[in-house]
Parts: structure tokens; C-alpha cells; sequence
């Protein structure tokens, strides 16, 4: 499985939740896999879960062209 936020893969490392008043919220702390920096405090709603690795296309990243 591949995991992403926005655009980015990541590893998930650890996962917690918080009671509000709307609900029990997930977040999910991971490792960014192109950098390998950690990214804590992820919204899991967030997360796109694929089982194909997507290749982002090198013109458009994130909606921006280089």
C-alpha cells in the first residue's frame, strides 16, 4: 500500500486521535519518503490510501508547473 497527502508520500509512523466536541478526529504522524523528513499532526481524512505507487508528473506538481 502507498500513502499520500497532498500529492506527497509518505509512511505513516504512528497514528492518535483526539475527542472534540464534533468527534474523535485521526491524525497520523509519517515520514515524507522523497525528503525523509517527519511530518507530525497529519489529518487522516487527508490521506490517500492507493495500492498502485502514482508517479507525480514532473511538469505539474501540486496543481503548479515548473
Amino acid at each position: 500500500m502507498y500513502f499520500y497527502y497532498k500529492g506527497i508520500q509518505i509512511i505513516p509512523t504512528n497514528q492518535w486521535e483526539v475527542d472534540g466536541d464534533s468527534g474523535t478526529v485521526q491524525f497520523i504522524d509519517a515520514i515524507n519518503v522523497r525528503t525523509g523528513r517527519e511530518m507530525t499532526g497529519l489529518p487522516a481524512k487527508k490521506i490517500v490510501v492507493s495500492k498502485i505507487h502514482v508517479l507525480p508528473n514532473k511538469e505539474e506538481v501540486n496543481g503548479k508547473i515548473s
